[in-house]
């Protein structure tokens, strides 16, 4: 759901420096949620992230659970993301 700009420099000193890029785009402009969880290998015996397969298998017994696609598999095997449907504020 982010619009990451790698080469945008501004240095972020307070929250009025960045709310317009929340503001949306047009007349129609929805909002969403996203939140991104880390998780370790329960059968570890430290803090070792859960694997590539532990991560599918959570994501898809949450998305089972939940009767949707919230869940979603981020680029480290760690990471779990979860997002909302982007709503009108209506």
């Amino acid at each position: 759901m982010s619009d990451v700009n790698a080469g945008d420099l501004r240095i972020i000193e307070h929250a009025d420096d960045v709310i317009e890029t929340y503001e949306g785009v047009a007349n129609n402009a929805k909002t969403g949620i996203e939140v991104e969880l880390a998780f370790i290998n329960p059968e570890s015996e430290d803090l070792t992230p859960m694997s590539i397969s532990q991560n599918k298998a959570l994501k898809n017994a949450t998305n089972s659970a939940c009767g949707g696609d919230f869940a979603r598999n981020e680029p480290t095997s760690e990471m779990l993301e979860i997002g909302s449907i982007a709503g009108d504020e209506n």
